[in-house]
């Protein structure tokens, strides 16, 4: 048996017909639950919330819907600054060897700190990103990826090298760029 899905986070058309419900037809905190479909303490903390602003119903003609729900919810975060990963690049660094979703994110987290998704958004997000790409347009793994090129990165030129971020998930493996020279490497 699955979990039904959580419902999104209550908006302004719902917060106006809790009070059009509570303060013009004086129905009680349960009422308003059942003719909406939302729970009967989002009912009672958004007409709380309300009550504490010492604001009246109607509303008065100055006041905006949007100055309103910053009243009513100081918490939320307006507009939202979230920086999303290049997924593409997220894809090709988890088919190196020793890379996970985890040291990825944190990379993420440390280029974009306050601005950057926490790890479960990082992975539903990217689950989300994997799921809409068509088999023909994902990316296909070349064979200087796989672990039989990988000695050959001491023989890179170090101009290739040097284009690379220390310590970065892209610094591991082979590096090669248009004007670097290919290597045999015995087997």
């Amino acid at each position: 048996m699955t979990k039904p899905k959580k419902k999104a986070r209550t908006d302004m058309r719902i917060y106006l017909q809790i009070f059009h419900l509570k303060f013009e037809r004086h129905l009680t905190y349960r009422q308003i639950a059942l003719a909406l479909d939302i729970g009967r303490s989002t009912v009672n903390d958004i007409v709380t919330r309300f009550n504490n602003l010492n604001m009246q119903w109607p509303l008065p003609d100055g006041v905006s819907l949007d100055d309103l729900d910053k009243a009513l919810m100081p918490g939320r975060n307006y507009p939202t600054d979230r920086v999303l990963p290049n997924w593409l690049k997220i894809d090709l660094g988890l088919k190196r060897i020793g890379v996970t979703k985890q040291l990825l994110w944190q990379e993420y987290q440390a280029d974009h700190g306050l601005n950057a998704l926490g790890y479960t958004q990082f992975c539903n997000h990217y689950r989300a990103w994997k799921g809409q790409q068509r088999r023909s347009m994902r990316p296909v793994r070349s064979c200087l990826s796989t672990s039989v090129a990988q000695p050959c990165l001491s023989s890179i030129p170090a101009q290739a090298k040097s284009d690379v971020p220390q310590y970065s998930w892209l610094a591991w493996g082979p590096q090669i760029t248009p004007t670097s020279t290919l290597v045999k490497v015995k087997i």
